[in-house]
């Protein structure tokens, strides 16, 4: 069997004759995208017509997802332009959250053709930059929330997600252009601290700490007016489905949409697999770390697991990584973390707590000393990783089988009941 994965700008290859699954994302029909999403617009759920929304609306600050997601956000755009190209008021917020700001290529990838119109109004949010912030109170949790002012003083707010599988928040997309969108560092950190709760993990909403405190950070924005704008894309970057509308409805039309592609049923685990983190959700270890805690579901206790991501762009986020170099495994942090706990240190302890359940190699463009903290192992290619992992696994007195994700930071495994 040969088998060719995305990786980088390119692929990477395999072949092996062992029993081998490859799992991927429901099959589904794509329909042309520009209609699917002009279906969606023109049947908003529970609101007036994006055309009414933005006539009625003295200034319109759009919210848009930085260059980590697979928003469609040029396709939108286009679309919405007869009814915001002549707009009088108009600005873009980049929703970082915590991540750095976007580069050059990702702005061109974000506006498309409209870059250079919208560019004088484009803003870019920095949740440490404590004068943007505007204070709101507290969630029942204790959650401190601020959101960018920029929030406060446009008359009407557009929100532009993609919705897909979370680790920790259930999905991606609708409250989280908020939280931790355009939202204060340390109203994200307190939030994100609720990840080591029960219900924190991928496809949960009901009972998810870190997802019901989101939702409550955006009820305190009271009677703003936002229009909702959802999308679900396939893991080849094409318009599955989309939803408009009310800022927590459409956002659930598109959730059900997003299990029905990415909740995949297998029959057991397998004692190697191979997850892949696809452009652009391979930029650097932090987001990489998506993939793994997915594969993790596929994966046998004492098994390999195989990351092909080139994380072009380094670490990530500095603190998860101090924390990957200060503690020797999951419990060791996650015991330190506590009332001590910084933002970082969730995927750092969901990291080393999976080098405890099984052995971690990688292609990737990092070095060796690099991953060194993170329990990685750097392997030359991926034919060789896979070579090796058979090798490995018979020595071992068992029978090698493989499961791959080729879409392994939005794909969900679960194994059949």
């Amino acid at each position: 069997m040969n088998i060719k994965l995305p990786y980088s700008k390119g692929h990477e290859v395999f072949s092996t004759d062992e029993d081998c699954q490859i799992v991927n994302a429901q099959l589904c029909e794509i329909c042309d995208s520009y209609a699917v999403m002009g279906e969606a617009l023109a049947s908003p759920i529970n609101s007036h017509d994006f055309a009414d929304f933005a006539s009625r609306s003295k200034s319109i600050l759009f919210i848009l997802c930085d260059g980590t997601r697979p928003t469609p956000t040029a396709l939108v755009l286009e679309q919405l332009y007869p009814h915001i190209g002549s707009h009088p008021d108009i600005k873009f917020i980049i929703a970082t959250g915590t991540h750095r700001g976007p580069t050059e290529p990702e702005l061109e990838r974000i506006f498309g053709q409209f870059l250079e119109e919208f560019r004088p109004n484009i803003l870019v949010h920095m949740g440490k930059n404590k004068e943007d912030m505007i204070y709101l109170g507290e969630t029942k949790r204790g959650t401190p929330v601020s959101f960018n002012k920029a929030v406060f003083e446009a008359d009407g707010i557009v929100t532009i997600n993609s919705v897909e599988p979370h680790y920790f928040a259930g999905f991606t997309g609708g409250r989280k252009s908020f939280l931790p969108g355009v939202a204060d560092y340390e109203t994200i950190v307190r939030n994100h601290s609720y990840t080591d709760r029960p219900g924190s993990e991928p496809l949960a909403l009901e009972g998810n700490p870190v997802s019901e405190d989101m939702f409550e950070a955006v009820e305190m924005l009271g009677d703003k007016r936002i229009f909702s704008i959802q999308t679900v894309m396939t893991a080849d970057h094409k318009l599955f489905s989309a939803a408009t509308g009310h800022i927590h409805d459409s956002f659930f039309a598109a959730v059900e949409k997003a299990k029905e592609l990415y909740s995949v049923k297998i029959e057991s685990q397998a004692n190697i697999v191979i997850t892949v983190a696809p452009p652009p959700m391979d930029s650097n270890l932090y987001q990489s770390q998506k993939a793994m805690e997915h594969a993790r579901v596929a994966l046998e206790k004492d098994g390999i697991l195989i990351l092909l991501s080139s994380a072009w762009d380094g670490i990530g986020d500095r603190i998860f990584y101090d924390m990957l170099v200060d503690f020797k495994d999951g419990d060791d942090l996650a015991r330190y973390t506590g009332d001590n706990y910084k933002l970082g240190n969730h995927k750092a302890v969901r990291m080393l707590s999976l080098a405890q359940h099984a052995s971690i190699w990688a292609v990737t463009e990092l070095d060796q000393d690099t991953l060194n903290p993170a329990r990685i192992t750097k392997k030359e290619s991926l034919q060789k990783a896979v070579d090796e992992a058979v090798q490995l696994t018979k020595e071992a007195g068992k029978t090698p089988n493989i499961i791959v994700l080729p879409s392994g930071s939005l794909i969900v495994p679960q194994v059949s009941q």
